[in-house]
């Protein structure tokens, strides 16, 4: 079960993309397939939002599971192994967020 503190990355994360989804849905509506300088700076928007909010959510994350990590390494040093993948786990969010910044770059 998560944790109130986990719920909020995972809400942030998702908040951003929703906003960036709703940001690029009236350029995707173009029939003709061009862009105008209102759809590219909505573009921009939803291209900086999800990458920001993908930041945030991944910040907020590593920095809960970083202070727990750091309780458990000093009680047990035998898992740090688990510990590292534990803490570089929440960077995967932030990862989504450049694949899907780049993906809205190349609509400009």
């Amino acid at each position: 079960m998560m944790t109130r503190k986990g719920t909020f990355g995972t809400a942030m994360a998702v908040l951003g993309v929703l906003i960036a989804i709703s940001c690029i849905l009236p350029t995707a509506a173009a029939a003709d397939g061009t862009t105008s300088g209102n759809d590219k700076g909505l573009i921009a928007i939803a291209a900086a939002l999800a990458l920001g909010m993908a930041a945030i959510a991944a910040a907020y994350a590593q920095a809960n599971i970083g202070a727990a990590a750091v309780g458990v390494f000093a009680e047990d040093e035998k898992k740090l192994g688990k510990l590292i993948l534990l803490i570089v786990l929440p960077e995967t969010i932030l990862v989504f967020g450049f694949i899907i910044a780049y993906m809205l770059y190349g609509l400009i």
